[in-house]
């Protein structure tokens, strides 16, 4: 096949062509045209009919197949398969022909149901489809009664990859009825048909068709969910509720997903086995539009004079009764001591006791019950907590919280309903937090405020979905009593409260830092997923201010392990310092050189010689080495008159090039031996000056100083640890200046010169 057009090599792709069930290797010409391929592949291998009604089809590596247009020939490479088959109009009109008022044939019918859905998937197809009429078609075998579950599980197959090309015109409202009714049935239909329905109303109400509908809300969907035998059914189904909830009718669906049932359903038959990807995301979905529900209280601040003044008495009044009732705990507790010292019968720990009425640090029952004199309570106030004096004494008399004191910090409505919560429920460790927050000299509600905005920046309350974030299954899991976001908040307070006595804060500066930790610590454990409240607490234990500061310091010192080989201004500097930091390490060979070294000595086999080693060292003046036989003591011996000059070395041998060990044997002492050996070779008598290193330090040192002396390349691993070392030092060095700053990746753009340089001063 010749192209009368000029063709260079990378036009040029070798492909397989498959015909009639069997491949041919073929050139295919890029600059051709697709029709002329076409033609030439029909005649050559003599198929009989039209070659017309043939096309190209390019087999992809996830099974499927596209046409190949002149749009996207593009995408043939060398390797790829092609198959001639029957081009997209006259596989339609053969589709059509089968699926007319006039076919009878039920498996032919069968077959073209079966081969729309499968072809739908490639947009040229779907398009030549859609020009015969053929969405028509699909629609009519979908609204007719009569039709079997099969063929219109295949039609709204096709239905689907209609849709996603976004070639469907808008949708009738009676197909919708005909979707919702299926997915509303309480018969047994055939899951894919339950899939295909589900995909197609959740992608009409992505595209603003969400109006039709008003016939169908979660009761109608939630058996769906109970389908634990089809997972994709129920991935499905929650996709569709979420669509439902960012639709017209949001409110109403809005309202059930927060039910207690739906949330017990998710629970009971979605989180109690493997969640795959897909789920994650759609449960994430379905936990940022019900904590979406928050944004208006988050949003809104409350009004401590008017409307919610009766919360504030409310509070007060329970932070007044909480104390009363501690107070009357440690009478009762006092006078029960009374009488056992007229018995003689006191308890040593007792006065432990009624210094210290809060019983742990986790939360205490809200019921006031009297405190077992026997144990000692294992609350204890922190050294970074002040003790009370007597005026805090007076203050925890008429205990109050003043939400008026500083008109700068807003407090919304989320925050005193979360407060409210944590009064109501746990009343004692309510109130211990208050008093905690005044020995501090800290606003409670400023605290709790910021705790708030904390939580919800986590969880993205009223921030837009992401495509990475994570659900929470607490969730999902609360008990029916409480809230999610409100025992958060109750949790975390009391986080803050241990986080703050681990770390000693005292000074206005310090809180902030513990606010910094805090956030922190909870999200590290909300990373982790806690299921119930109990995990949570393992997970902030598991998490302290010691754990958080040692991850910081490893992210700091991975980030500027990153600057310093990946910043462009920072690589500048290590070039410019590397001449530098070479020559220090230079220096240092050759003083190691200068003072010299007792080396053991070998015979010209490679055999140690007991108890005799030799002296070698550099002259002064770095023109001659000095050697001399000396013993193991470390003792040189007087005649140190042999040497060598430095001119006369021709080179340096390592390891078995070595004349000395050239032929020791290979075991394991004798490797280590050729290992450390090193030897200079000569012009002259005598021809080599042989070493074996006493360890690999020294072999390191003088292998790079003697290659320094011939003008050689040092390449120790030694060599490179300390250059490394030493030029991060000094990088490190020089950044001290900019500890702060932002280092931009690239240089700052330089201006223009202007027109003129005649400057004019005022």
């Amino acid at each position: 096949m010749q192209s009368e057009f000029h063709s260079s090599v990378k036009d040029i792709v070798s492909v397989a062509v498959e015909i009639a069930n069997e491949k041919h290797l073929r050139k295919l010409n890029q600059n051709e045209q697709l029709s002329e391929i076409v033609q030439a592949m029909c005649t050559e291998f003599t198929v009989s009919k039209d070659p017309g009604i043939y096309a190209l089809q390019l087999m992809e590596q996830d099974g499927g197949n596209k046409y190949v247009t002149e749009e996207n020939r593009g995408e043939i490479k060398n390797g790829s398969i092609l198959r001639l088959v029957l081009s997209p109009s006259e596989i339609v009109k053969q589709i059509i022909v089968r699926l007319g008022p006039k076919a009878s044939d039920t498996d032919g019918k069968l077959w073209a149901l079966s081969k729309l859905s499968t072809l739908s998937a490639d947009p040229v197809f779907a398009k030549a489809f859609l020009a015969r009429d053929g969405y028509k078609l699909i629609t009519k075998m979908v609204l007719d009664v009569s039709e079997s579950c099969a063929n219109i599980m295949y039609c709204l197959r096709s239905f689907t990859w209609l849709m996603h090309h976004r070639l469907v015109p808008p949708i009738q409202d009676g197909f919708v009825k005909r979707l919702i009714d299926f997915v509303s049935s309480e018969k047994h239909l055939p899951v894919d048909l339950i899939e295909c329905c589900l995909e197609i109303l959740e992608k009409a109400v992505q595209q603003k068709e969400g109006a039709m509908m008003a016939g169908i809300g979660i009761p109608d969907l939630i058996q769906h969910l109970w389908n634990m035998d089809s997972p994709s059914i129920q991935v499905k189904t929650l996709a569709f509720i979420n669509s439902l909830a960012q639709g017209p009718d949001s409110t109403k669906i809005l309202g059930s997903m927060i039910s207690k049932q739906m949330r017990d359903t998710i629970q009971n038959n979605i989180l109690c086995s493997h969640v795959s990807p897909t789920m994650a995301h759609e449960l994430y979905v379905y936990q940022t539009l019900i904590l979406g529900l928050l944004q208006d209280s988050l949003t809104s601040t409350i009004d401590p004079l008017g409307t919610d003044a009766k919360y504030i008495t409310e509070l007060n009044s329970i932070l007044a009764s909480t104390n009363a009732d501690m107070q009357n705990m440690k009478g009762s507790i006092v006078s029960l001591n009374k009488e056992r010292d007229t018995m003689t019968l006191m308890d040593k720990d007792l006065p432990d006791v009624l210094s210290k009425p809060f019983v742990n640090e986790d939360f205490v029952c809200s019921t006031p019950q009297l405190v077992k004199p026997s144990k000692k309570a294992s609350y204890t106030r922190s050294k970074s907590t002040p003790a009370p004096s007597s005026s805090e004494l007076h203050k925890r008399q008429s205990l109050t919280i003043n939400f008026t004191s500083d008109h700068s910090v807003l407090i919304c409505r989320l925050t005193l309903n979360c407060m409210l919560y944590f009064a109501r429920r746990y009343c004692r460790t309510f109130m211990r937090m208050v008093l905690e927050e005044q020995a501090l000299s800290r606003s409670f509600p400023f605290t709790c405020e910021h705790l708030i905005q904390s939580l919800c920046e986590l969880l993205g309350v009223g921030k837009p979905l992401k495509h990475d974030g994570m659900y929470q299954p607490m969730v999902f899991t609360a008990p029916d009593d409480s809230s999610f976001m409100e025992e958060l908040f109750c949790h975390a307070v009391l986080l803050l409260g241990t986080t703050r006595r681990e770390m000693r804060a005292r000074t206005p500066s310090d809180q902030e830092k513990v606010l910094c930790v805090l956030q922190r610590q909870l999200r590290e454990a909300l990373t982790l997923q806690p299921v119930t409240l109990e995990q949570l607490d393992e997970n902030f234990r598991r998490f302290p201010y010691t754990v958080i500061a040692e991850k910081w310091q490893l992210e700091h010192e991975k980030k500027e392990e990153w600057q310093l080989t990946h910043l462009p201004p920072i690589l500048q500097l290590k070039e410019q310092r590397s001449g530098a930091i070479l020559e220090l390490i230079e220096q240092q060979r050759i003083n190691t050189l200068l003072r010299g070294a007792k080396f053991p000595k070998y015979t010209a086999r490679g055999q140690r010689v007991k108890k005799k080693s030799w002296f070698v060292c550099l002259s002064t003046n770095q023109r001659a080495f000095h050697y001399g036989d000396c013993d193991d003591k470390d003792r040189l011996m007087l005649d140190c008159s042999s040497k060598i000059l430095v001119c006369n070395i021709r080179m340096l041998v390592t390891g078995k090039k070595c004349p000395h060990v050239r032929d020791v044997r290979n075991r394991k002492s004798d490797q280590y031996t050729a290992d450390l050996a090193f030897s200079v070779i000569l012009d002259e008598e005598p021809h080599s000056l042989d070493f074996v290193a006493p360890d690999q330090r020294a072999f390191d040192y003088w292998t790079d100083g003697i290659n320094c002396l011939l003008g050689n390349h040092m390449t120790s691993a030694t060599k490179e640890a300390e250059f490394k070392m030493l030029l991060n030092l000094e990088v490190r060095l020089q950044l001290l200046d900019t500890e702060g700053v932002f280092l931009p990746s690239k240089p700052p753009l330089v201006p223009s010169d202007p027109p003129d340089y005649n400057f004019h001063y005022k």
